[in-house]
């Protein structure tokens, strides 16, 4: 059995690694947005 402090440790790192997937995946979302919209006809 973990104790608290390994336990709340465990959950900085989880919440840290989140954060830079997060960054990524929105980094990525964000230039695939701008190449959609430069390189797709509009729908107007």
């Amino acid at each position: 059995m973990e104790t608290l402090s390994e336990m709340q440790n465990d959950c900085k790192t989880i919440r840290k690694l989140e954060e830079k997937i997060g960054k990524e995946k929105y980094i990525v979302m964000s230039y695939n947005t701008d190449w959609d919209n430069e390189n797709l006809p509009s729908r107007a």
